[in-house]
């Protein structure tokens, strides 16, 4: 039955691991994408790094209106 079938470019939302990697250096190991994420922008804001070029929009939003935070 071909709808079982995995197809290449399909998006898996299910990882075994995830890291927050800095200048190739894994920083931590964590088991949800969700607090990847949280942990990786609370890095940037607190470190006041630059958002990576491409998810500025992402960020912005993040900052805003998830956490509440201002500039």
């Amino acid at each position: 039955d071909e709808s079982d079938e995995t197809e290449l470019g399909d998006v898996h939302y299910q990882p075994v691991k995830t890291f927050v990697v800095i200048e190739s250096d894994i920083v931590i190991s964590l088991p949800r994408l969700a607090d990847a994420f949280l942990v990786m922008f609370g890095l940037i804001y607190s470190l006041h790094l630059n958002c990576p070029k491409g998810l500025t929009s992402t960020f912005e939003f993040t900052q805003k209106m998830l956490l509440g935070l201002e500039d």
